[in-house]
């Protein structure tokens, strides 16, 4: 019963698996390569010369690495035909088998490739317009300022470095700031 629900998981499961076993000559080399067991997904992204001929793949040298090294590896894989990106992890497990997983992480580059746009956006701005920056991070407590705030209380970043609270508050403008209220949840 616990096969079958595993193998009922791994057959629902949306990240692709494959688990293949390394076949090695007398002198230890890599003589050969054979699929054990792969789910649809994995099947779907990269297709069946995974099966029949998986030295065509163009991966192939990164899972000889890590047959050679024998170490673990993660990788970004692009599928040419679909523009879809795959996060692929290996797991060695004895002397010849290697556990393939393969997640779909398309949504999650393309989303970071919009905040690294809107960060360069954000930073040309600031740059641009000569500004001085000072950040708070609410949930890490973790401060930044940039060279230009600095540069308009007199000093150089370094200076004021280590940054924290206090720095802001013992550069307040003393009429304005003579006694800031603390955040509270």
């Amino acid at each position: 019963m616990k096969e079958n629900f595993r193998k009922r998981i791994l057959h629902d499961s949306p990240v692709g698996y494959a688990c293949v076993e390394v076949i090695f000559d007398g002198s230890k080399n890599l003589e050969d390569f054979k699929c054990v067991g792969s789910n649809p997904v994995f099947l779907r992204v990269f297709g069946e010369k995974f099966l029949t001929e998986p030295s065509q793949l163009d991966w192939w040298d990164k899972l000889e690495k890590i047959i050679a090294s024998r170490h673990d590896m993660t990788f970004l894989h692009c599928d040419t035909s679909t523009n879809e990106y795959y996060k692929i992890q290996t797991k060695m497990s004895g002397h010849s088998l290697i556990h393939i997983w393969a997640t779909n992480v398309t949504e999650e580059k393309s989303q970071l490739e919009v905040l690294q746009k809107l960060d360069k956006e954000y930073r040309n701005v600031i740059d641009g317009s000569n500004l001085g920056t000072w950040e708070l991070n609410i949930q890490t407590g973790e401060e930044t300022i940039n060279e230009r705030w600095a540069e308009m209380l007199g000093y150089t970043k370094a200076e004021l470095e280590p940054v924290d609270i206090n720095t802001w508050i013992g550069n307040m403008h003393p009429v304005r700031g003579a006694s800031p209220a603390p955040c509270r949840k």
